[in-house]
C-alpha cells in the first residue's frame, strides 16, 4: 500500500476522514493521506496548524489493525485512546530515529562520529529534537456506518522551516535547524506507515506493556510542570511518570497523584502556542 497524496488540503485529518466514507477499500488501498501542504490543519486544544509547501510532513495515518473501541468500563475509551497516543508516538520517534542515522550517515568509518541527536517524547503528543519540539501526534476516531471506529492519526513534523515567530525560538526546532537535511515528506512518510504496522502488530500481540516499555525509552516528560482542571479549578502539578495504563500522573501541591488521560484537561505551564500548533 502507499499513501494517498495530493498537493495542498485544508486538513489530511478531514481528507482521511472523507476518503473513509467514500471508498470502502479505503483501508486495503491506502495507509494514509500525505499533503505538501496544510492549510487548516487541527493540533491539540483545537488549535490550527498550518504548514507550507515542502517544509513539514503533514500527514494523516490510518491505524492499520482492526480496532474496537470499549464500552466498559465507563473510561475504557479514554484509557484506549491515550494507549493509542502513546503507541503511535513509539513509532514516529522511531521513523525519526531513522530518519537521522539515514541523514548523518551513521555508521560512517571514513569520519568522526557527530554527535547523536536526542529523540524524545512528551506526554500526550509532542515530538521532540534535542528536548525541543519539532512535531506533534493528533489521535481522532472516525465512525462508519457499520459501527466500527477508525482511528486517525495526525502526524505534523517540522522538516524545512529556517525560523520560528521569537515566542517559539527557544522551544522549536526543525530538521533542518538541527543539521539534518535530504529526509522528504514522502519518505518520512512511508516510514512512519511502516512502523504504525510493526507497533500495531507488537500492540496486538504483547499488549501495552510492549508499547510503554519502548515508550520509557523516548519519555522526556518527568519533571515538566502542567496546570489541570479539575472540578471547576485550575492546580498545579509536576509530572512524576506516564503510567502502564497510558495515563500521565501529576503530583499535586498537596501531594495527591492525580491521572490524566486526555491532553485537553492539561496545559503544560510554559506552553503559549506550540511549534506544530500555531494559530
Amino acid at each position: 500500500m502507499a499513501l494517498y497524496h495530493l498537493s495542498s488540503v485544508p486538513s489530511t485529518m478531514d481528507v482521511a476522514r472523507d476518503l473513509l466514507y467514500s471508498d470502502p477499500l479505503a483501508l486495503q488501498r491506502w495507509d494514509g493521506v500525505l499533503a505538501d501542504e496544510q492549510t487548516q490543519g487541527r493540533g491539540q486544544r483545537g488549535r490550527t496548524w498550518f504548514a507550507r509547501a515542502g517544509e513539514s510532513l503533514c500527514a494523516t495515518f490510518f491505524y492499520p489493525h482492526k480496532f474496537t473501541m470499549p464500552s466498559h468500563p465507563p473510561d475504557g475509551s479514554l484509557q484506549t485512546v491515550a494507549m493509542l497516543s502513546l503507541l503511535a508516538g513509539v513509532a514516529v520517534a522511531e521513523s525519526i530515529h531513522r530518519a537521522l542515522l539515514k541523514a548523518l550517515g551513521f555508521p560512517r568509518s571514513d569520519r568522526p562520529t557527530p554527535p547523536k541527536p536526542d529523540v524524545g517524547l512528551k506526554w500526550p503528543n509532542d515530538l521532540l529534537l534535542n528536548h525541543r519540539k519539532t512535531g506533534g501526534i493528533l489521535i481522532e476516531l472516525a465512525q462508519l456506518p457499520t459501527g466500527e471506529h477508525i482511528p486517525l492519526i495526525g502526524v505534523g513534523i517540522n522538516l524545512q522551516i529556517r525560523e520560528f515567530p521569537p515566542e517559539l525560538a527557544l522551544r522549536a526546532t526543525s530538521f533542518l535547524r538541527e543539521g539534518i537535511q535530504g529526509i522528504t515528506p514522502s519518505w518520512l512518510g512511508a516510514q512512519i506507515a511502516t512502523s504504525l504496522k510493526l507497533w500495531a502488530e507488537r500492540y496486538a500481540i504483547g499488549g501495552q506493556e510492549s508499547v510503554m516499555r519502548r515508550w520509557q525509552y523516548y519519555d522526556r516528560t518527568k519533571g515538566t510542570a502542567y496546570t489541570v482542571s479539575i472540578e471547576g479549578r485550575h492546580i498545579r502539578g509536576v509530572a512524576v511518570e506516564v503510567a502502564s495504563n497510558g495515563a500521565l500522573l501529576l503530583q499535586l501541591e498537596d501531594g495527591t497523584l492525580y491521572p490524566c488521560f486526555t491532553a485537553s484537561s492539561v496545559q503544560p505551564e510554559d506552553a503559549q502556542l506550540d511549534a506544530t500548533e500555531r494559530k
